[in-house]
């Protein structure tokens, strides 16, 4: 499924739900029969974006800048996990996992490029 695996650093995808683009590291990778079809689902555990572009406050140039390099600063949800079929998988996203309090973020924090 475009080379996605459950680990690193192949792990990190955007997905396409309801027309949003979402991010995800992928923890399973499941086949599913349905009759004659197979399907490909994947479960991720969602990141959650944390320095978005529309938001009037202190770091706004910070976030600008940000979105000129096409960067995005998350969250891992660890205990979170939620499934999307393999055909909602937009590309691989390169990552770097973040040291506790970049950022600002305490824990969890990630900083992605879609590739």
């Amino acid at each position: 499924v475009l080379g996605i695996s459950p680990k690193s650093p192949n792990n990190c995808v955007m997905v396409r739900i309801n027309g949003l683009k979402r991010f995800g590291i992928v923890d399973q990778i499941y086949q599913i029969t349905f009759g004659n079809v197979i399907e490909s689902v994947v479960l991720l555990k969602p990141v959650v974006q944390r320095y978005g572009k529309v938001d009037k406050s202190a770091s706004a140039n910070f976030r600008y800048n940000l979105y000129l390099l096409r960067t995005v600063v998350g969250q891992v949800k660890e205990k979170i996990s939620f499934f999307v079929r393999s055909s909602s998988i937009i590309s691989l996203v390169a990552y770097r996992k973040l040291h506790p309090h970049t950022l600002g973020l305490k824990e969890g924090g990630i900083i992605m490029w879609p590739v």
